[in-house]
């Protein structure tokens, strides 16, 4: 019976791997209902608790897309990396600095391409940690920092 229940939880693994299917397909409070349905104890605060974050690839995929977010507008804002083929997120960076990003690429080796906006940063990193990988910008700034007549 190895596997069924754990010390000191409160359900046993196979309806935690339930709520985070939930969670993962339906969010919070889709998900929530669903539970309900199924008579798993999953509120939506719980459900958010529950996904996993995926491992990060010991290489760069070989599209990596980087892009800068903000936690807190104005305050603070961290790096997001993508695989760009697949649209899925590789890893996330507490800061958007040189250091930072340069740090991971050298940790992760393989970009051939790296699809950027336009932060300096940015491309100083690159030309640091993966001088052969091709620099491309991608479309959404270019459409929106371009000039149009």
């Amino acid at each position: 019976m190895a596997g069924l229940t754990e010390p000191r939880r409160r359900s046993s693994p196979a309806a935690r791997s339930a709520m985070r299917a939930a969670a993962m397909e339906l969010g919070g409070r889709p998900g929530q209902r669903l539970c309900a349905k199924l008579r798993l104890h999953g509120r939506r605060t719980a459900l958010l608790r529950q996904p996993l974050a995926p491992p990060v690839p010991a290489q760069a995929p070989r599209i990596l897309g980087i892009d800068e977010f903000a936690f807190r507008k104005g305050r603070t804002y961290g790096t997001v990396l993508v695989d760009v083929e697949n649209s899925r997120p590789v890893d996330v960076l507490p800061d958007r600095e040189t250091s930072s990003v340069a740090a991971w690429l050298h940790e992760h080796p393989g970009a051939e391409i790296v699809c950027r906006d336009r932060l300096m940063a940015f491309t100083k990193a690159i030309k640091q940690a993966a001088p052969d990988a091709l620099e491309v910008a991608d479309r959404w700034h270019l459409s929106k920092t371009s000039r149009r007549p």
